[in-house]
């Protein structure tokens, strides 16, 4: 399961990539199962919350002196990926909210508590919770490669190119806010508590937005999205579950866990062509690469710095 990376760079490249909803009158994005869209949705409504605390945390954090300046270049560069983050998700949002204004209470009450915890939890515990929120980021990526062709085969290609980039990204930078934490003094069993707290946070903003959106959507009363969304949360559990055992070891880093490979090899085509996507179908999905770059995502060659 676990298995040593060969290397990293110092600085995280810079990216962007940017969609809306294929449809003003719908926020369904993968027509035959629109579960799969409401519960992607969910997640990309918490990230305007979510990655300002993260920046703000490792920002802080970065700062040790205890921070050895490779690590430092090396976060100051996450916080611009998670920047870019940030802003693809605020402007697909705007989408979600024009169409459904309730999911605007979920916002809100999103901010309530990560302010809050920003507030009043110890420098340590913030951090130890903005690990963890990268340690459930690397799980969903992990989790949706292996099933990418059932959850992401008839998806609208800008938006799932940019849910695979993010995806692809924390992939990259897995070990950052680890390492960060560690070199506070941070120790195992905050650790996991702040995997945990992340696990509870992500869980809730998806499940009140999933039920506002299928409800919306008039797909809460047909049994078959309930029945793909209780198996594809058991098989998350049972995806993280090992993964949680392996943080408690004293030996364990992030690095050791085994990337998935498709992931990495599309991060590495869209890298190889200045930022433009592969062609979101079969064959992608397949990793089969075209030769020529086709796609229409935003270039990321020569681009200026985002505010974090």
């Amino acid at each position: 399961m676990d298995s040593a990376d060969p290397g990293k760079q110092d600085r995280l490249l810079q990216r962007r990539v940017a969609a809306s909803l294929p449809s003003e009158k719908s926020t369904t994005w993968t027509p035959s199962k629109p579960e799969v869209s409401a519960v992607a949705n969910g997640l990309s409504l918490l990230m305007p919350a979510l990655e300002p605390f993260v920046m703000k945390t490792v920002r802080i954090g970065a700062a040790l002196p205890e921070v050895d300046p490779d690590l430092r270049t090396r976060a100051l560069s996450f916080v611009h990926q998670e920047a870019a983050h940030q802003q693809a998700h605020r402007d697909f949002n705007r989408g979600l909210t024009a169409q459904v204004p309730a999911l605007r209470h979920i916002e809100r009450a999103q901010r309530r508590v990560l302010r809050t915890f920003d507030e009043h939890g110890s420098p340590q515990s913030v951090l130890a919770l903005a690990a963890g929120a990268e340690a459930v980021a690397y799980f969903t990526a992990r989790w949706v490669d292996r099933r990418r062709h059932s959850l992401l085969g008839d998806a609208s290609g800008p938006v799932a190119t940019m849910f695979v980039w993010h995806l692809a990204e924390e992939i990259e930078h897995k070990d950052v806010a680890f390492d960060l934490y560690r070199a506070s003094g941070g120790g195992r069993a905050r650790y996991l508590i702040g995997i945990l707290s992340a696990l509870l946070v992500f869980a809730l903003s998806v499940l009140a937005t999933s039920a506002v959106l299928l409800v919306r959507e008039r797909q809460w009363w047909r049994p078959a999205v309930h029945v793909r969304m209780v198996w594809w949360s058991l098989s998350f559990v049972f995806e993280v579950l090992p993964l949680l055992g392996l943080c408690l070891l004293r030996e364990h880093h992030p690095d050791r866990w085994s990337d998935p490979d498709w992931l990495a090899q599309w991060l590495s085509v869209y890298d190889r062509r200045g930022g433009v996507a592969p062609a979101w179908d079969r064959d992608t999905l397949d990793g089969v690469w075209a030769d020529e770059p086709t796609g229409s995502t935003l270039p990321t060659a020569n681009a200026d710095p985002l505010p974090v």
